[in-house]
């Protein structure tokens, strides 16, 4: 098992909520993060230097978070934010 660690991440609240529990982040947050993680896609597309691989799977997993956010499935969603992070 590969243990991450979210140190790049600058933001020091969703660096602590990518590193805790999910059960230990609010539903809010989530979706302030959420948001965030939209800003950094959109940097990630404008960034040529970035294999195309790695903005498919930061999008897909943003979108799978998303859609866990929706059916309120939390523990899915912060699951699926520290994947957009990890990749």
């Amino acid at each position: 098992m590969t243990q991450h660690t979210f140190n790049h991440i600058l933001d020091p609240f969703t660096r602590a909520a990518m590193e805790g529990p999910a059960q230990n982040v609010d539903r809010t947050y989530l979706s302030t993060i959420i948001d965030d993680c939209y800003l950094h896609l959109q940097a990630d597309y404008d960034n040529l230097d970035l294999p195309l691989e790695v903005y498919a799977a930061r999008g897909e997993a943003l979108d799978l978070a998303h859609e866990a956010y929706t059916d309120e499935r939390h523990g899915a969603c912060h699951e699926h934010l520290r994947t957009f992070f990890t990749v």
